[in-house]
């Protein structure tokens, strides 16, 4: 997660006390926070100003007293500010965050280990929240344009670091955009778009329990090739079914029924014929069969496939989907997302390495900073992409391991009522991480 104070370069942190005092208050003031009630209280003033009383009405799973000291505590670190007192019988608090639950790498290594998983687990719930209100106000699939995707991917140290690199300047730019537009706006008179920009990396376990894919290989890095399930393959997006198809077969190899048994939505017939459907379409091929997958009865062995394609549209694609494919597309994309977290959380390499990114921000944008946003993600998953077939062909040089590595990044319009980063934190921050 990003910052939760100024981020440091721990380099030049050590050219002056002064620089060595921010480090000092950024990991303090990171272990003090990473209470993961405290995050929670943090991410809900970042959508609404409330007190102790109106978090546990939000919150019924919370104690009031309980939630008074983590707000006296936040209010301590200057983490939260008193605003004043509600109006009506018992005057409750009221309090507005001045610094969002997020933290830089300084930062996260500072949370004690045991406490890590919880926190994380606060921000991927309250990023869910998110795509809720979204999808309840509509929003969530409106516009032609937007960023909705998770990819799996396979990196070796050198490309890991180089996309963690990429990524945090992606969310730096995120936040500089919540800047300028809204400077931009106060001289064109423009309507403020509320946004929200989710960017995930972390660590995933080895795809190697399911269906005989630790047999096969799936398709190699080179046959992906920027390709996209573009204009010319649009009935592979005819059908949830398909949509699921594909999402899965990027995870790894499947075979017919394989997919049914986990997926046990659908008839073994219906599912068998929409493989065939697909590989008619050139978006997945089957993979040879080098004998029976173990545990094999008598009969031929399953046929596997793997996919042709590794992502389900680009951004022609989406303009022409209608409305009602677009909420499918959009709700299994976030629901196999979800499944990847828990799959990730359950294996315990979600939190293993204290270099992965997990952020969620929500902005002000316009229609400038809104495309240059978009533009960003697309180079990143493009390089996503390139590190993955890079990787691959150092790893077969012999230079290093891969290991599989979950890409998600979202860009997506909010409700007009979705509370957003002040301009005033914003400057602050990154006056700071100048």
């Amino acid at each position: 997660m990003p910052p939760i104070s100024p981020p440091t370069d721990p380099q030049r942190a050590n050219s002056s006390s002064s620089e060595d005092s921010v480090v000092a208050i950024t990991r303090k003031v990171a272990k003090a926070v990473s209470h993961p009630l405290r995050v929670r209280i943090l991410a809900a003033l970042n959508e609404a100003e409330m007190g102790p009383g109106g978090f546990t009405h939000r919150n019924p799973d919370v104690d009031l007293r309980e939630a008074s000291r983590h707000f006296r505590r936040l209010r301590d670190l200057e983490c939260i500010e008193l605003i004043g007192r509600r109006p009506g019988r018992g005057r409750e608090q009221l309090y507005r965050a001045v610094r969002r639950a997020m933290f830089d790498l300084t930062a996260w290594e500072a949370v004690p280990p045991k406490k890590r998983s919880s926190v994380t687990g606060e921000v991927l719930s309250t990023f869910m929240r998110r795509v809720a209100q979204a999808a309840e106000a509509g929003t969530l699939d409106l516009r032609d344009e937007r960023w909705v995707s998770w990819t799996a991917l396979k990196f070796d140290e050198q490309g890991w670091c180089g996309f963690l690199a990429s990524v945090e300047d992606a969310f730096d730019l995120s936040l500089q955009l919540g800047v300028d537009a809204p400077l931009r706006m106060t001289k064109t008179n423009e309507e403020p778009m509320p946004v929200t920009v989710g960017l995930f990396y972390f660590e995933s376990p080895a795809d190697d329990d399911h269906d005989g894919a630790q047999l096969q290989p799936s398709a190699s890095p080179g046959s992906f090739e920027n390709t996209f399930l573009g204009l010319r393959s649009p009935k592979a997006l005819a059908s949830e079914l398909r949509v699921r198809i594909l999402v899965e077969l990027n995870r790894r190899p499947l075979s017919p029924k394989g997919f049914q048994t986990k997926f046990g939505n659908w008839p073994l017939q219906h599912v068998a014929v929409e493989f065939r459907r697909l590989e008619e379409l050139r978006c997945i091929e089957p993979i040879p069969n080098r004998g029976k997958k173990p545990g094999a009865g008598r009969g031929r062995p399953e046929q596997l496939y793997r996919p042709l394609r590794r992502s389900l549209f680009d951004e022609e694609t989406w303009r022409e989907l209608p409305s009602s494919l677009r909420s499918d597309v959009t709700g299994i994309t976030f629901t196999t997302f979800i499944e990847r977290v828990a799959e990730a959380a359950r294996a315990e390499v979600l939190d293993k390495r204290p270099d992965r990114h997990l952020t969620w921000s929500g902005q002000h944008y316009d229609l400038q900073a809104w495309q240059e946003m978009l533009s960003c993600l697309d180079d990143l998953f493009q390089k996503s992409l390139a590190i993955h077939k890079e990787s691959a062909s150092r790893a077969r040089e012999g230079s290093g391991q891969l290991v599989p590595v979950t890409v998600g990044l979202t860009c997506f319009e909010s409700p007009r009522q979705a509370k957003v980063t002040s301009m005033e934190i914003l400057r602050k921050y990154l006056a700071r991480s100048g």
